[in-house]
């Protein structure tokens, strides 16, 4: 690569990761959403041992979790609906009709998996793009296996 650029690092659990600004970009399967972007932390060199071990272990603990996520989307789901209600279309795009949280899935439109250790209250964020929430990311925040919260705002 170039003076300035990093190799490509591979994992052997992981596989083939590129840098791109401050993260190494990969893949990850990850039940119910298929591939998805997962981006880790680490130096110019590569990625932090920390951190892939933790991205190593966020497909079984995603699907541990999958019901708390379900709930907490939900949760987040109801005000939409409640003023589509009230109100009509959210922005002029019709709110889902979702009847309960194992529902919510069929409405995830995209997810990517940012994993960063040095970010101690949570170190692993899935990102989510949802149909009824069209200004927002959503992040599933989860630290050792359980989710710590499902943040309504979240990075790119």
């Amino acid at each position: 690569m170039g003076f300035l650029s990093s190799d490509p690092f591979t994992d052997p659990r992981l596989g083939t990761f590129t840098r791109k600004g401050s993260r190494w970009l990969g893949s990850l399967q990850l039940a119910p959403h298929g591939s998805v972007e997962l981006r880790v932390a680490g130096d110019r060199k590569a990625p932090d041992p920390a951190a892939l071990a933790a991205a190593a272990r966020v497909a079984d603990e995603y699907t541990a979790l999958k019901e708390a996520i379900a709930a907490a989307l939900f949760e987040h789901y109801e005000p939409y609906r409640d003023a589509a209600d009230d109100e009509g279309d959210e922005g002029g795009v019709p709110v889902p009709a979702i009847a309960n949280a194992a529902g919510t899935w069929a409405h995830i439109r995209s997810a990517v998996v940012d994993v960063d250790v040095s970010r101690r209250e949570f170190p692993v964020e899935v990102r989510l793009e949802v149909a009824w929430d069209m200004e927002h990311t959503l992040g599933a925040r989860m630290k050792d296996g359980a989710l710590v919260e499902l943040c309504g705002s979240t990075g790119p």
